[in-house]
């Protein structure tokens, strides 16, 4: 039984936007003089509205970029002023602030991407017609060298604010044909040749066209999966986002915790989530938020709060959180908070946001070219420290274990194996 590896675990409040583009009115047809209606709105109501926008990089800096974007209006098509806007939104360095535009902009080409390192970024999804380039690595892309491509990429990625959502965002935007065409890396916006290292180390070049966003979610079924004895099929207590398997022994029980549900429906989960635990003498716990891209982090603290008075769990070695890259915004608070509430042990990758982070997300509208602008509303502290290069590297885990290629070929979950060898040593 396997596992899909989720490379795509972005965060919800992504998500949410590339859902509610298709209620917006398509925008009128822009001019400069338009376009510098927008840019003034676009500052003036993020310097009104959010807590510390200049907390990263000073007001001054800020508006010599948009003097020079300004200055270029009537060269630039909307496509590359929408571009320079998202390297401005990305230079606040912020994980909740952030700008989108229509989702035409992100038609995609039909493979999924992730970033082991800059120069490794291997097909972990794509349609079955390529099969073959399943697993390969990405060399080139119109005959630009991936390295040069991933520096381009970086600058204009949202909601970033550290190493390992860089590699997230990264590895998405990589696949937004008009994006690359406009950072002028492809020489079309809808087509380009993609260069790959296959698996027995020959190279592959393939031609294809961009595709829609129901298309992409329909017609990826290829893909490098996980082998697990957890699978949602086969989990006691489900729903989507939120389910419960223990192994075979009901030594160790799982929860996948992806996504948030109603107040309700938790605490109903998390009741009967003890029952199953006292019924089987299960003391061992795992709690997996890797996929979990945020939501509402007070909903967490029920399933916390639930376990907290339970006396049947190993409290001292046997609760476990998995994280990674994609552990962003509740799910990163969530993690700070079973760390400190439930003594686990963090297992993974560090979290994809940061500890003390502007959070809390708001957005509004450009009035004539219709993108949408989103912005922190407030700021938590979940780590104190006087080291800031800790406080930039998201929540750190107990045991890091990063993500390797060969383990992935082999359908390894690195992360949940070394948890399960530990409570099986432990024993």
């Amino acid at each position: 039984m396997k596992k899909p590896i989720y490379y795509l675990g972005v965060s919800l409040l992504f998500i949410a936007f590339l859902s509610c583009k298709n209620e917006v009115p398509v925008n009128q047809t822009m001019s400069p003089a338009l376009w510098e209606e927008d840019i003034n709105h676009y500052i003036k109501t993020l310097e009104e509205k959010h807590i510390n926008l200049y907390h990263s990089t000073s007001k001054a800096e800020t508006y010599k970029s948009i003097s020079v974007l300004k200055s270029k209006l009537s060269e630039l098509s909307d496509d590359a002023i929408f571009v320079e806007l998202m390297k401005i939104t990305r230079s606040f360095n912020d994980s909740h602030t952030g700008t989108f535009t229509a989702n035409d902009f992100y038609k995609s080409y039909p493979f999924g991407f992730f970033v082991f390192e800059e120069d490794e970024i291997r097909v972990l999804k794509t349609t079955d017609t390529q099969k073959e380039i399943l697993g390969a690595k990405l060399l080139s892309i119109d005959g630009k060298p991936i390295n040069e491509i991933y520096s381009e990429i970086k600058k204009v990625a949202q909601n970033v604010n550290n190493d390992y959502s860089e590699k997230e965002r990264v590895a998405r935007y990589i696949k937004y044909g008009k994006l690359l065409y406009t950072l002028k890396i492809t020489r079309k916006a809808d087509e380009a040749q993609f260069t790959f290292l296959l698996n027995d180390q020959t190279e592959k070049t393939v031609t294809l066209k961009t595709i829609s966003n129901n298309e992409y979610s329909n017609s990826l079924t290829a893909k490098i999966t996980f082998k697990s004895p957890f699978q949602y099929n086969d989990a006691v207590l489900k729903i989507p986002g939120l389910w419960f398997q223990a192994d075979k022994d009901k030594t160790v029980g799982y929860i996948n915790f992806s996504s948030y549900p109603s107040r309700l429906t938790m605490k109903r989960f998390s009741i009967a989530l003890v029952r199953e635990l006292i019924k089987h003498n299960t003391q061992n716990i795992i709690i997996d938020l890797r996929d979990n891209g945020g939501g509402n982090s007070f909903i967490g603290h029920i399933l916390a709060k639930i376990l907290t008075i339970t006396d049947h769990l190993d409290f001292l070695n046997g609760v476990y959180v998995l994280t990674g890259r994609y552990t962003y915004s509740a799910g990163m608070s969530n993690t700070s908070d079973f760390q400190e509430l439930l003594h686990a042990k963090l297992v993974g990758e560090p979290t994809g946001s940061n500890p003390n982070d502007y959070q809390d997300t708001e957005s509004f509208l450009l009035p004539h070219s219709k993108t949408y602008v989103m912005y922190s509303k407030r700021i938590f502290r979940y780590q104190h420290t006087k080291d800031s290069t800790l406080l930039g590297q998201g929540i750190l885990p107990d045991v890091h274990i990063k993500p390797q290629w060969d383990d992935y070929k082999e359908g390894i979950d690195a992360p949940l194996q070394w948890i399960l060898e530990a409570v099986k040593n432990k024993q």
